[in-house]
């Protein structure tokens, strides 16, 4: 956990105190423990929404 706060460009306690069920974790801070982990994030468009597009 060290590491990966260091990583991310925070502190420990702050990364802990973050991502508890208590606090709500911003975009920016969950996108920093992902590109520290080495970890890349994919938005693709669901099922649902390919077949709402071929509606329009």
């Amino acid at each position: 956990m060290t590491q990966v706060a260091g990583d991310s460009g925070s502190v420990r306690e702050s990364l802990y105190k973050a991502l508890s069920k208590r606090a709500p974790p911003r975009f920016e801070t969950i996108n920093a423990v992902i590109r520290a982990l080495g970890v890349k994030i994919a938005i693709v468009q669901g099922e649902r929404a390919k077949q709402d597009s071929g509606n329009v």
